[in-house]
């Protein structure tokens, strides 16, 4: 096995391997590669000329410290169960270990992957709260913002100890997500599954139905600060903690 960085020339592989892993349509693979990726902010695994795995890994800060967000990490169905998952994740720390970082957090997208996760180091580190909530009577004053203007607002409404993630990171959101603005709240959402999603709503929670009114959609779930349903997990590299909420997963 071989582990390296990608070339700009490998990318459709590292497509064919995200298409397996994942399934995601060829409109969010162009968002994430011409917004999210860097061939420096990617680890793969490599056996000859095939691709085996791939992780890759988007900047957040946590104040001075800056921490890796690990995202889409996955392993050719073919090569599964011969530990290249966790050789891969070794690697990958020992990279952000010699860059820098202060640690690595992560979202897994199952509670089995929670587990694996754990064996490699990771420990649970943030909540969050899901709220549903149904089209108002009365919508509210929906200012839209562009990604500087949201960065901006959000940063003062934000919980202690958030991990911070812009440059990127904000580009892939904006690539999928809009930025709201209202009386009281700030909110990134999309339209998922047929109705509105939003992926951070911070402020005045009790706004989720006046939002759907000036949306026009009838019904909508909202992620936001709090709650009891575990999130993101931390590795630490420097001994030091980690973020106490992460808000966006592009899950």
């Amino acid at each position: 096995m071989r582990f390296d960085h990608p070339d700009l020339g490998q990318i459709p592989a590292l497509r064919r391997l995200w298409r397996q892993a994942f399934g995601d349509e060829e409109r969010f693979l162009d968002m994430f590669f011409s917004t999210g990726f860097a061939p420096d902010r990617c680890r793969c695994v490599w056996e000859g000329e095939a691709l085996v795995a791939a992780a890759y890994w988007l900047d957040g800060a946590l104040e001075e410290r800056t921490l890796a967000y690990v995202y889409a990490v996955a392993t050719d169905k073919d090569h599964r169960g011969r530990g290249i998952g966790s050789a891969l994740m070794e690697d990958l720390h020992r990279t952000l270990t010699a860059r820098g970082y202060a640690g690595a957090a992560l979202v897994p997208g199952a509670p089995g992957l929670r587990r694996f996760y754990q064996r490699l180091g990771y420990r649970d580190a943030t909540k969050i709260a899901q709220i549903r909530a149904k089209r108002g009577l009365a919508p509210v004053d929906l200012v839209s913002l562009d990604p500087a203007a949201f960065a901006r607002r959000r940063s003062a409404l934000l919980p202690d100890g958030a991990l911070i993630q812009e440059g990127p990171a904000l580009d892939f959101l904006a690539a999928q997500a809009r930025f709201y603005e209202g009386p009281g709240f700030l909110l990134a959402a999309q339209r998922r599954g047929g109705e509105l999603f939003g992926l951070e709503l911070l402020g005045d929670l009790a706004q989720a139905p006046g939002i759907l009114a000036a949306l026009g959609e009838e019904e909508g779930t909202f992620r936001c600060p709090g709650g009891q349903i575990p999130f993101a997990m931390y590795h630490a590299f420097d001994g030091g903690e980690g973020p106490k909420y992460l808000a966006f997963a592009f899950d």
